[in-house]
Order: C-alpha cells, then sequence, then structure tokens
C-alpha cells in the first residue's frame, strides 16, 4: 500500500469497542485496547493481510500514542508490535507507563 493510501486511510476511536480501526476496500485493521483509569492496556494490533505491508499497523500505533497523549493517558503495551512501536520511537516514550 503506498503512504498516500494510507494517508486517505481514516483511523477512528471506537471507544464502545475499545479499539481504533481503519479500513480499506472491506477490510478493517484495529488496535484494540482496555482503559482503566489513566492507563490504556494495548493489546491487539491485527492487520489483514489484505492491508500488510503499507505501514497500517505503525499508523494504528501512532494514533494510540497521539490519543494518549491527548487524554493525558499512560500506554502498557501488551501486544508486541505496540512494544516494539515504542522502542523505535523513544520520543513516544513519556506515554509509556
Amino acid at each position: 500500500m503506498a503512504i498516500n493510501s494510507l494517508l486517505a486511510m481514516n483511523i477512528t476511536n471506537n471507544p464502545i469497542q475499545g479499539r481504533f480501526q481503519c479500513g480499506k476496500d472491506g477490510h478493517i485493521a484495529v488496535a484494540d485496547y482496555h482503559l482503566n483509569g489513566v492507563v490504556m492496556t494495548v493489546t491487539h494490533i491485527i492487520v489483514p493481510p489484505e492491508l500488510r505491508g503499507g505501514g497500517v499497523a505503525s499508523a494504528l500505533a501512532a494514533e494510540v500514542v497521539a490519543h494518549a497523549r491527548r487524554e493525558n493517558l499512560k500506554i502498557v503495551p501488551q501486544c508486541s508490535f505496540m512494544a516494539a512501536y515504542l522502542e523505535k520511537h523513544p520520543e513516544d516514550g513519556d506515554v509509556r507507563a
């Protein structure tokens, strides 16, 4: 997926289901979380095969971080991808619990 296609994807927060989500061509990628007070535990980032390889998981992780920063939340990365994302982006360490 080209970066232009990625930028066109709209990532939304669905707090009722506890997930950030975005989709394209009927396929939906999600970042699942649980919120407990000011702690957001990210449990999974799931990207269907049709959307893989274009940075969708990174875009979801970046939106999780941005949301946490806006809402003064701390992230616990149970998801291995989220943990790796935070390791690769030390500038986002302020939101890690």
